[in-house]
């Protein structure tokens, strides 16, 4: 739905960078794309997890804390990730720039509700300890959660966001420092000036919903 616009648009905004898509449980019709994709845009990767665990929104949205880890060991150098339905904006070339020196941030706003404050459209991590440490907690709670039949439905609903939070906020108790940088209080700017929801988002965002509110079912059984 979203891949063709999302590649397009990065590498228009940041031509040069090494562009990595991630595919979990693909179809054909999947598969094809990705396919026409790389032949469309040199040095376009694609990394494929043909049987995960969930076939779930809450773990493909999870999924990041366990992929970020392979690209870092993979590419050896700072990653910037986002969620493919988001589309790159003007200003999204110079934030590799400003996360230089930290080993992991995200942007944050001053909601309250705890799986709002920090925000996992874009993450930011560096090929080093501190990073691989914090994205093995994020990792471990998600899946905790899923592997949990007592996890309430509604708790998957932004359950990558709610370990953001969990995780970070306990190691700030503790007062672990894990090279955290909350990327807004970075760059001077808000997630929205680096990328976008398209104006379509709206259906997309119903039916995970819908899909959040009926829990893992049958179909999300751990194999």
């Amino acid at each position: 739905l979203y891949a063709e616009r999302f590649v397009a648009a990065a590498t228009a905004r940041v031509p040069g960078a090494g562009l990595h898509l991630h595919l979990s449980a693909p179809t054909p019709r999947s598969r094809d794309l990705a396919r026409r994709l790389i032949a469309a845009a040199p040095g376009l990767t694609v990394d494929v997890e043909p049987d995960p665990p969930w076939r779930h929104p809450a773990f493909y949205a999870c999924e990041r804390f366990l992929v970020l880890p392979r690209l870092l060991d993979r590419r050896r150098r700072p990653v910037v990730m986002l969620d493919i339905d988001l589309e790159v904006g003007p200003a999204f070339g110079d934030l590799p720039a400003r996360f230089e020196g930290h080993a992991f941030g995200c942007f944050t706003n001053r909601r309250w509700e705890p799986a709002s404050i920090f925000q996992a459209g874009i993450l930011a991590a560096a090929p080093e300890a501190r990073a691989r440490t914090l994205l093995d907690a994020l990792g471990r709670f998600c899946l905790a959660a899923l592997a949990d039949p007592g996890t309430p439905p509604p708790f998957l609903w932004m359950l990558d966001q709610a370990a953001l939070f969990s995780v970070l906020v306990d190691a700030g108790a503790r007062g672990e420092d894990l090279g955290f940088a909350a990327l807004d209080a970075l760059t001077g700017r808000r997630l929205a000036d680096f990328a976008r929801t398209p104006d379509d988002a709206a259906a997309k965002q119903a039916a995970w919903l819908g899909a959040m509110t009926e829990g893992l079912g049958t179909e999300g059984a751990a194999r």
